[in-house]
C-alpha cells in the first residue's frame, strides 16, 4: 500500500464524516462508515485513527463522540479538521507506517499512567480527552486501561504491562474516587508505585499526581495517598492548575480547554442535590437495593431496621419518598448516575 493510496482512503473517510454531519445517520451510512473505517485501518493502524474514529466503530458511535466535544455544526467542523490533520501529514510525510495520531510527542517511553477503577469509565475517559485535546498528547502514550484506544494489547500479560509502564511512565496519576479506593486492581497499581519510593533511587515512575473526584475527603487518604499533594478534578481551579503542571513537565502548551474542563469537573464532582459524604454499610445497602428500581420500592425491613440511615441517605439528598416508595435521585440525570454508581461499585 502506498503513502498515495493511504492518503486517498484517508480523503474519503473525511469527506464523508464531514458529510455526515449535516445528515441523520441511516443503515446505508453506517455500512459505508464502516467500510471506510477499516480500509484506513488496514491501511495505518489503529493507533493512528483519528481518536473519534477509533472510538467510533459505527457511524452512531462516531456522530455521537463528535456530538460530546462540541455544541455546533461549525464546531463540528473544526474539531473534525483538527483530528485529521495529523493523520494527513504524518501520509503526506512520507512515512509508510504512522506510529502516532498527534503531533508533539517524540518521547519512546509512556507519558501518563492514570491508575483508576473500571467503575470510573467514564469520567477516566473525560481526563483522557482532557489530556489529549487540551494538550495534543498522543492517546498511545497514555496508559488508560477502562478507555479502548490506551489499555493493555490483546496477548499481553496483564500484570507485567502494568508494571512495566508503571516504571517507564513519566507522570504517575491516581485518580481517588470511591470505586477506586476499593479497587483491588488499583490498590496494586499504587502499591506498585509506592514500592518505587520506597525502594529505589532512580527516579523511576515518574512525578506523582494525585487527583480526588466524586465526593473522597482529602484529608482522609490513606497511605501512600496521604503522603501526597492531591488536587480536586472537580474544582475548576484545580483542574486548571493540573493541566498546568502536566504541560509543565511534558514541556507542551495548553491549548482551549474550557469545553473539556467543564466535562471532567462535572463529571468530577458531587452532581448537584447530593452531599457528598462517608457512606455506613446500612446506607450502601439501601443504595444498591434502590439500584434499577424506576418506580422505587417500600423497603419496609429498611425503614425499620435502618431508621437512621434512611434519614441521612434523604438529607444528603440520595433518595427521596416518592407516595411511600423511596427512589434514587437519579432520573434523567446520567452525571448523578455515574456518580452513584462509582460510589456503590466494588470490584
Amino acid at each position: 500500500m502506498s503513502n498515495d493510496e493511504a492518503l486517498g482512503h484517508a480523503q474519503a473517510l473525511y469527506d464523508f464524516v464531514r458529510a455526515a454531519l449535516d445528515d441523520d445517520p441511516s443503515e446505508a451510512s453506517d455500512k459505508r462508515y464502516r467500510q471506510l473505517r477499516k480500509t484506513v485501518l488496514d491501511d495505518v493502524g489503529l493507533e493512528a485513527l483519528p481518536l473519534s474514529v477509533r472510538n467510533g466503530r459505527t457511524v452512531y458511535d462516531y456522530l455521537r463522540n463528535v456530538s460530546e466535544r462540541t455544541e455546533t455544526i461549525g464546531e463540528n467542523r473544526s474539531f473534525l479538521k483538527q483530528e485529521f490533520n495529523p493523520l494527513f501529514d504524518l501520509l503526506e510525510s512520507g512515512r509508510s507506517t504512522p506510529t502516532r495520531p498527534l503531533a508533539g510527542v517524540s518521547k519512546p517511553q509512556l507519558d501518563i499512567f492514570i491508575s483508576h477503577s473500571s467503575a470510573d469509565r467514564s469520567l477516566a475517559e473525560a481526563l483522557l480527552d482532557l489530556l489529549v485535546y487540551t494538550l495534543r498528547i498522543a492517546p498511545d502514550s497514555i496508559r488508560c486501561t477502562s478507555v479502548e484506544g490506551s489499555g493493555v494489547k490483546g496477548g499481553e500479560r496483564f500484570e507485567d504491562r502494568l508494571r512495566s509502564d508503571i516504571v517507564g511512565c513519566r507522570i504517575f496519576i491516581a485518580l481517588v474516587t470511591p470505586a477506586m479506593l476499593r479497587s483491588h486492581y488499583s490498590l496494586f497499581e499504587l502499591g506498585a508505585r509506592w514500592g518505587l519510593d520506597a525502594f529505589t533511587d532512580d527516579g523511576l515512575g515518574g512525578v506523582w499526581k494525585v487527583l480526588i473526584a466524586r465526593g473522597v475527603d482529602g484529608a482522609k487518604l490513606p497511605d501512600p495517598l496521604a503522603q501526597r499533594h492531591f488536587l480536586d478534578l472537580g474544582n475548576r481551579a484545580d483542574a486548571e492548575q493540573f493541566l498546568r503542571e502536566v504541560a509543565e513537565i511534558l514541556e507542551c502548551k495548553v491549548g482551549a480547554a474550557d469545553r473539556h474542563l467543564k466535562n471532567v469537573t462535572a463529571k468530577a464532582g458531587v452532581p448537584a442535590g447530593f452531599r457528598g459524604a462517608d457512606l455506613t454499610s446500612p446506607e450502601l445497602r439501601i443504595l444498591r437495593a434502590l439500584v434499577g428500581e424506576k418506580d422505587g420500592r417500600l423497603l419496609t425491613n429498611y425503614r425499620e431496621n435502618y431508621k437512621d440511615a434512611v434519614a441521612r441517605l434523604t438529607a444528603m439528598g440520595y433518595i427521596h419518598d416518592v407516595g411511600g416508595m423511596l427512589k434514587l435521585r437519579t432520573a434523567g440525570n446520567q452525571v448523578a448516575r455515574e456518580y452513584l454508581l462509582s460510589i456503590l461499585e466494588t470490584e
